[in-house]
């Protein structure tokens, strides 16, 4: 039972790790959350086109568009664009990859497993595990959060070229997205990933209770 274990913690941080990815991927290219936070921020006031503008942006890092058609932005805001694709390809790329380490994960604690039953709880416990690390980090994020500016800066200095990222004058990227965009952003991936964990969670005593009755 205790060598089980081996295999229950990796695949509870992996699929830790897979709620936030997949709340990030699933919030980054939904455009009614754009549309919400452009009339929530004023933007649509001072740019009317921010929608049309956001459409091709989301498409562009799609890979559905290789030019923004709705505004003429510079070539250094461009090649943001482009890093942030980039970024966002990368992480999807490291999603699928956790996606099937998970799997495989899954499957040898399924070979593990003595029963039916003895697979169901260990499952549980991956799942309570989960459920936990990612509650407990979606705390952390939350409390984080007070301080977004300076963790905002450091984000870009950790994935960007220093200078690649700083604009400024009207229609430029930041008046399109201004920070406090991003920071909802970051907490409606937080509040999603939270409802996860819960979900995670609840799915324990569920499994839990399956084994018991197998």
């Amino acid at each position: 039972m205790r060598s089980s274990w081996l295999f229950v913690i990796p695949l509870a941080f992996v699929l830790a790790q897979v709620v936030f990815l997949a709340n990030f991927r699933a919030l980054v290219f939904d455009m009614s959350f754009y549309d919400a936070e452009f009339v929530k921020l004023g933007v649509y006031g001072r740019l009317p086109e921010a929608g049309d503008v956001a459409r091709d942006i989301v498409l562009f890092h799609q890979g559905r568009k290789e030019s923004i058609d709705s505004w003429a932005f510079s070539d250094e805001e461009m090649q943001h664009l482009r890093d942030v694709r980039a970024a966002i390809r990368k992480a999807t790329g490291y999603l699928y990859l956790l996606v099937l380490v998970s799997v495989a994960l899954a499957a040898v604690l399924f070979l593990h497993s003595a029963d039916r039953k003895s697979f169901l709880s260990e499952l549980s416990r991956v799942f309570l595990l989960s459920g936990l690390l990612v509650i407990a980090a979606c705390a952390f994020f939350v409390v984080s959060a007070a301080g977004f500016s300076s963790s905002f800066e450091a984000f870009h200095r950790l994935f960007f070229a220093e200078g690649s990222y700083t604009f400024s004058g009207a229609g430029s990227l930041v008046d399109f997205f201004p920070e406090g965009l991003f920071m909802d952003f970051f907490l409606r991936v937080v509040a999603a990933s939270a409802v996860t964990g819960v979900a995670l969670v609840a799915l324990y005593f569920f499994v839990r209770r399956s084994a018991s009755m197998s």
